[in-house]
């Protein structure tokens, strides 16, 4: 990306800073240090500011902070992504054996 396409894209995106998309959410797990560490492990994300405590303190979030791409996943419902049994259990009513 240029200099000048980067420029535009952050003028743009700087809009949206500090505006409400919607009400305020609970996610349905807590987010903290493991489920940091396990999430940048398996997308081998090695940003400091998600794991060093001394390089997130002097960032400028001030400490430790999830990736942003954590936040479409905890909110998404668990039956979305969960997978379903293997085939032979019944567990679920959406499992079918062939």
């Amino acid at each position: 990306m240029s200099a000048q396409a980067r420029a535009e894209l952050e003028h743009k995106l700087q809009a949206y800073v500090g505006q409400e998309t919607g009400p305020a959410q609970v996610g349905p797990e807590p987010v903290n240090d493991s489920m940091i560490q396990h999430w940048c492990e398996a997308l081998g994300d090695r940003n400091a500011v998600y794991g060093d405590a001394e390089a997130a303190q002097r960032s400028v979030h001030g400490g430790i902070v999830a990736p942003p791409t954590m936040l479409q996943a905890w909110f998404c419902p668990a039956s979305r992504w969960r997978a379903p049994p293997p085939c032979g259990r019944t567990s679920r009513p959406s499992c079918t054996s062939s």
